[in-house]
């Protein structure tokens, strides 16, 4: 992706750090919307668009500033990205019509789950669903309306359902083989020795070490923190239990093994995502989860359904990945990017580990400014966190899982996250049916949402014990030591 030295910098009125202007007034833009607790990829896409604007007024060759944010776009691999996207979106539509998510609800009635042991459930629930359908937002928006207020009526914390609902969200985004995190992460993540980029499967495969990890300590916390409210009871639970159930929904669980078998087994994701799509039709339509018509009918003259949403659900994401590489197209055009890594090798980079805490430290950065938003926080940090891996010839797994997992942690706790945002709407909208329901304020969720938080600290430790380190070999193949020193 970098500027080679013989090429035309692109140069600024002010000196290359004028480049830098495009992010900034695309950053102030998203801390703004964040600031009025609202969250639209429309919004960020003109933020984006907006910057490049004001930048090319400080360009001193407005053609060859273009030229080189399209020249952003080209060279990444965003056309492998944007066919992923395309299959993962059916997929994960495929998934949530099927109604998956009743059929944890029907596990969850059928084994009478109450306080901490229901807020645990939620946890499970909202990952393995965040997993399946490749969306954290979905997962939000889908779970909460059923599960939230039916924990509060069963004995859950509020406070602690709320962060497990949220944690689950993360586990499906940061593990997910259809994730847009997960595509992101490993195709900005190119081989030193061989051509192509980082495997989606194998990642994945090299990610689950780390997602078990920070699992199994969420589980812990949630079955001894998350009970202690007060339990309701009465037919109003049982009826709307009921009204969400269906046992025959665990069936769509099988389609997503076999997404995930297939994907860690290098069948390589197309493969995978199409065998998903395939079972997963089959199935739904076998057992009654799904008809014909609901992949694809007409509506007031415009064609909707499965097929056609999946595909138009994924366009905000890629025209955002789209904006931001080409952003960075122009960053690098000026040589500000290059600066930037010629002094952290210079100032930090002395050692694996000092690549591997620079890339700890950026994505937390950038995922703090870009308030959670996890899509722009992989699409600006891959591209860095890749050069400063390749200095010490960190496999491109291990910088994908590094860069992927620090996206999925403030994005879920701060305060002003868009996922705490778009929760406390969904939750809002049960006030009216269910006004016992109390929705827990930004602020006490910070030490609740364990999963990201744990997924944080295990990071951490990773980096400093060098556990889970990966280094790339003379065919692009994974060893485990390369370098004598950490």
């Amino acid at each position: 992706m970098y500027m080679d030295s013989k090429e035309k910098k692109l140069e600024f009125y002010g000196g290359s750090a004028v480049s830098v202007l495009p992010f900034l007034i695309f950053i102030i833009i998203v801390i703004v919307l964040s600031l009025q607790n609202v969250f639209s990829m429309d919004a960020l896409i003109a933020g984006a668009v907006v910057g490049m604007v004001v930048g090319m007024l400080f360009a001193k060759n407005w053609i060859q500033y273009w030229e080189e944010a399209a020249r952003g776009i080209r060279e990444s691999p965003i056309y492998l990205t944007i066919l992923i996207f395309f299959l993962a979106g059916i997929f994960g539509d495929i998934m949530s019509s099927s109604g998956l998510a009743e059929g944890f609800v029907w596990l969850g009635k059928s084994i009478n789950l109450t306080g901490a042991a229901f807020t645990t459930f939620t946890f499970i629930a909202c990952a393995i669903l965040g997993i399946a359908t490749g969306t954290s937002v979905g997962t939000i928006v889908t779970m909460t309306p059923v599960l939230f207020p039916a924990g509060i009526i069963l004995g859950a914390n509020p406070i602690y359902l709320t962060g497990a609902i949220l944690s689950g969200a993360a586990v499906g985004d940061n593990f997910a083989p259809v994730s847009d995190t997960t595509i992101i992460s490993a195709m900005t993540q190119p081989y030193s020795r061989k051509d192509g980029y980082a495997d989606i499967g194998g990642v994945v495969r090299s990610r689950i070490k780390y997602t078990v990890i920070a699992s199994a300590i969420a589980i812990v916390l949630y079955l001894i923190l998350g009970g202690g409210g007060s339990t309701i009871g009465g037919e109003e639970v049982v009826g709307m239990l009921e009204q969400h159930s269906n046992p025959k929904a665990l069936l769509m669980l099988i389609p997503v093994s076999i997404v995930i078998y297939l994907a860690i087994s290098n069948r390589g994701i197309f493969v995978a995502l199409a065998g998903g799509i395939i079972s997963g039709t089959i199935i739904g339509l076998a057992s009654g989860l799904l008809h014909f018509k609901d992949f694809i009918y007409i509506e007031n003259g415009d064609p909707r359904g499965i097929l056609t949403e999946g595909i138009s659900g994924m366009y905000g994401v890629i025209l955002i990945v789209a904006a931001v590489v080409a952003i960075l197209g122009i960053m690098n055009a000026s040589g500000v990017l290059q600066l930037f890594i010629l002094w952290c090798k210079k100032s930090f980079v002395k050692s694996p580990t000092g690549a591997e805490m620079v890339m700890f430290v950026n994505t937390t950065l950038w995922n703090f400014l870009t308030a959670g938003v996890t899509t722009t926080s992989v699409a600006i940090c891959g591209p860095i966190n890749s050069e400063l891996g390749q200095i010490y010839d960190i496999h491109p797994y291990r910088r994908a899982n590094i860069t992927d997992a620090l996206a999925n942690t403030l994005s879920y706790f701060m305060p002003w996250s868009a996922f705490i945002m778009i929760f406390t709407g969904v939750a809002g909208g049960v006030l009216d049916k269910y006004p016992f329901v109390t929705i827990p304020q930004p602020s006490q969720l910070f030490f609740a949402v364990f999963y990201p938080l744990a997924l944080w600290f295990v990071m951490l430790i990773s980096i400093i014990t060098g556990y889970g380190r990966e280094y790339e070999g003379e065919a692009g193949e994974v060893i485990y030591k390369r370098y004598g020193a950490n």
